[in-house]
Protein backbone atom coordinates (compact mmCIF):
# COMPACT_ATOMS: atom_id res chain seq x y z
CA UNK A 1 0.00 0.00 0.00
CA UNK A 2 1.28 3.48 -0.88
CA UNK A 3 0.56 6.40 1.43
CA UNK A 4 0.18 9.86 -0.09
CA UNK A 5 0.37 12.60 2.56
CA UNK A 6 0.60 9.89 5.24
CA UNK A 7 -0.64 10.26 8.79
CA UNK A 8 1.79 9.74 11.66
CA UNK A 9 0.33 6.27 12.19
CA UNK A 10 0.86 5.40 8.50
CA UNK A 11 4.51 6.52 8.70
CA UNK A 12 5.06 4.29 11.72
CA UNK A 13 3.19 1.46 9.98
CA UNK A 14 5.43 1.84 6.90
CA UNK A 15 8.52 1.68 9.15
CA UNK A 16 7.36 -1.27 11.22
CA UNK A 17 5.77 -3.42 8.54
CA UNK A 18 8.15 -2.64 5.67
CA UNK A 19 5.12 -3.33 3.47
CA UNK A 20 3.83 0.20 3.27
CA UNK A 21 5.34 2.82 1.00
CA UNK A 22 5.27 6.59 1.15
CA UNK A 23 5.11 8.95 -1.78
CA UNK A 24 7.82 11.65 -1.91
CA UNK A 25 6.87 14.97 -3.52
CA UNK A 26 10.60 15.74 -3.95
CA UNK A 27 10.78 12.85 -6.43
CA UNK A 28 7.59 13.54 -8.39
CA UNK A 29 5.55 11.35 -6.07
CA UNK A 30 7.64 8.21 -6.53
CA UNK A 31 6.93 5.84 -3.67
CA UNK A 32 9.36 3.83 -1.60
CA UNK A 33 9.53 1.64 1.47
CA UNK A 34 11.12 2.68 4.76
CA UNK A 35 13.71 0.62 6.57
CA UNK A 36 14.83 1.53 10.09
CA UNK A 37 18.00 -0.27 11.10
CA UNK A 38 17.82 1.12 14.62
CA UNK A 39 16.56 -0.75 17.65
CA UNK A 40 14.45 1.36 20.02
CA UNK A 41 13.96 4.12 17.44
CA UNK A 42 12.10 7.12 18.91
CA UNK A 43 8.83 7.14 16.90
CA UNK A 44 8.28 10.90 17.33
CA UNK A 45 11.74 11.69 16.04
CA UNK A 46 11.34 9.29 13.12
CA UNK A 47 7.99 10.87 12.21
CA UNK A 48 9.50 14.37 12.43
CA UNK A 49 12.44 13.41 10.17
CA UNK A 50 10.16 11.76 7.59
CA UNK A 51 7.79 14.76 7.69
CA UNK A 52 10.76 17.09 7.12
CA UNK A 53 11.67 15.15 3.98
CA UNK A 54 8.03 15.01 2.87
CA UNK A 55 7.88 18.82 3.08
CA UNK A 56 10.41 19.09 0.25
CA UNK A 57 9.08 19.19 -3.29
CA UNK A 58 10.31 19.66 -6.85
CA UNK A 59 11.10 23.33 -6.18
CA UNK A 60 13.81 22.19 -3.73
CA UNK A 61 15.61 20.07 -6.33
CA UNK A 62 17.51 22.68 -8.32
CA UNK A 63 20.32 23.14 -5.81
CA UNK A 64 20.49 19.40 -5.08
CA UNK A 65 20.94 18.60 -8.77
CA UNK A 66 24.47 20.01 -8.84
CA UNK A 67 25.57 17.26 -6.45
CA UNK A 68 24.03 14.56 -8.68
CA UNK A 69 25.68 16.10 -11.75
CA UNK A 70 29.05 16.08 -10.00
CA UNK A 71 28.57 12.36 -9.38
CA UNK A 72 27.71 11.82 -13.04
CA UNK A 73 30.83 13.74 -14.16
CA UNK A 74 33.00 11.72 -11.78
CA UNK A 75 31.60 8.51 -13.26
CA UNK A 76 32.34 9.76 -16.80
CA UNK A 77 35.96 10.36 -15.80
CA UNK A 78 36.22 7.06 -13.93
CA UNK A 79 34.80 4.70 -16.55
CA UNK A 80 35.39 6.44 -19.87
CA UNK A 81 36.48 5.42 -22.45
CA UNK A 82 35.75 1.82 -21.38
CA UNK A 83 32.02 2.48 -21.24
CA UNK A 84 29.95 4.96 -23.17
CA UNK A 85 27.86 6.39 -20.36
CA UNK A 86 25.90 8.63 -22.70
CA UNK A 87 24.53 5.60 -24.51
CA UNK A 88 23.35 4.33 -21.11
CA UNK A 89 21.23 7.46 -20.69
CA UNK A 90 19.77 7.79 -24.18
CA UNK A 91 22.67 9.96 -25.43
CA UNK A 92 21.48 12.95 -23.42
CA UNK A 93 23.93 14.31 -20.88
CA UNK A 94 22.10 15.26 -17.68
CA UNK A 95 21.66 18.92 -16.79
CA UNK A 96 20.38 20.72 -13.72
CA UNK A 97 16.86 20.53 -15.16
CA UNK A 98 17.00 16.94 -16.47
CA UNK A 99 19.06 15.05 -13.88
CA UNK A 100 16.00 14.13 -11.83
CA UNK A 101 14.24 12.43 -14.75
CA UNK A 102 16.80 9.63 -14.59
CA UNK A 103 16.45 9.00 -10.84
CA UNK A 104 14.45 6.03 -9.56
CA UNK A 105 14.03 5.52 -5.85
CA UNK A 106 15.17 2.38 -4.12
CA UNK A 107 14.75 2.38 -0.32
CA UNK A 108 14.53 4.99 2.43
CA UNK A 109 16.59 4.14 5.49
CA UNK A 110 16.55 5.74 8.94
CA UNK A 111 19.97 5.44 10.53
CA UNK A 112 22.64 7.05 12.70
CA UNK A 113 26.41 7.19 12.74
CA UNK A 114 27.23 5.35 15.94
CA UNK A 115 29.67 2.93 17.46
CA UNK A 116 28.10 -0.50 17.57
CA UNK A 117 30.10 -2.50 20.12
CA UNK A 118 27.37 -5.13 20.42
CA UNK A 119 26.90 -5.31 16.67
CA UNK A 120 23.27 -4.25 17.15
CA UNK A 121 22.53 -0.70 15.97
CA UNK A 122 20.71 0.97 18.87
CA UNK A 123 19.07 4.37 18.69
CA UNK A 124 20.97 7.17 20.47
CA UNK A 125 18.84 10.25 21.20
CA UNK A 126 21.98 12.43 21.35
CA UNK A 127 23.01 11.74 17.76
CA UNK A 128 21.47 13.01 14.51
CA UNK A 129 18.98 10.78 12.74
CA UNK A 130 19.70 10.46 9.03
CA UNK A 131 17.30 9.73 6.22
CA UNK A 132 19.25 7.98 3.51
CA UNK A 133 17.68 7.48 0.08
CA UNK A 134 19.05 4.85 -2.24
CA UNK A 135 18.83 6.19 -5.81
CA UNK A 136 19.04 4.12 -8.95
CA UNK A 137 20.62 6.15 -11.75
CA UNK A 138 21.60 4.99 -15.24
CA UNK A 139 25.20 6.21 -14.96
CA UNK A 140 25.79 3.98 -11.91
CA UNK A 141 23.89 0.76 -12.59
CA UNK A 142 26.25 -1.52 -10.68
CA UNK A 143 25.88 0.27 -7.38
CA UNK A 144 23.66 3.19 -6.54
CA UNK A 145 23.89 6.75 -5.36
CA UNK A 146 22.74 7.78 -1.92
CA UNK A 147 21.39 11.09 -0.74
CA UNK A 148 21.41 11.63 3.01
CA UNK A 149 19.61 14.30 5.06
CA UNK A 150 20.32 15.06 8.71
CA UNK A 151 16.98 14.82 10.52
CA UNK A 152 15.32 14.99 7.10
CA UNK A 153 16.25 18.68 6.80
CA UNK A 154 19.83 19.32 5.72
CA UNK A 155 21.36 17.46 2.76
CA UNK A 156 24.71 16.17 4.05
CA UNK A 157 25.84 13.60 1.47
CA UNK A 158 25.48 12.55 -2.13
CA UNK A 159 27.72 9.68 -3.08
CA UNK A 160 28.56 6.06 -2.63
CA UNK A 161 26.64 3.69 -0.42
CA UNK A 162 27.91 3.40 3.12
CA UNK A 163 27.90 5.85 5.99
CA UNK A 164 25.15 8.49 5.90
CA UNK A 165 27.84 11.18 6.10
CA UNK A 166 31.37 11.28 4.77
CA UNK A 167 33.65 9.36 7.08
CA UNK A 168 35.32 12.42 8.63
CA UNK A 169 38.66 11.62 7.00
CA UNK A 170 38.32 14.20 4.26
CA UNK A 171 40.51 16.66 6.12
CA UNK A 172 40.21 20.19 7.33
CA UNK A 173 38.11 22.46 5.18
CA UNK A 174 35.85 19.64 3.96
CA UNK A 175 33.27 19.82 6.75
CA UNK A 176 30.59 21.13 4.39
CA UNK A 177 31.39 18.63 1.61
CA UNK A 178 28.24 17.06 0.14
CA UNK A 179 29.74 15.16 -2.80
CA UNK A 180 33.34 14.05 -2.44
CA UNK A 181 35.58 12.25 -4.90
CA UNK A 182 39.28 12.04 -5.80
CA UNK A 183 38.73 14.65 -8.53
CA UNK A 184 38.77 17.64 -6.19
CA UNK A 185 37.28 20.04 -8.77
CA UNK A 186 34.13 17.90 -8.86
CA UNK A 187 33.58 17.98 -5.09
CA UNK A 188 30.56 19.99 -4.00
CA UNK A 189 29.72 21.74 -0.75
CA UNK A 190 26.59 23.00 0.91
CA UNK A 191 27.49 26.58 0.01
Amino acid sequence: MTFYNPSDAQIIDAIESMDGKISLPLFDGQALGIYAELVDLDPERAIRAVRNLLSKDVTDRTDMARHLLAHYKMMVKAVSPDTDLLSEIDNVEPTISTAWKAVRLGMLQLTQVAERPSGVPTFDSEKPLYIVLDLNVPWEREHSVVMSWEDGVKLVKVGEFGWPVHDGKLGEGHESCIFHCPEYELCTTSD
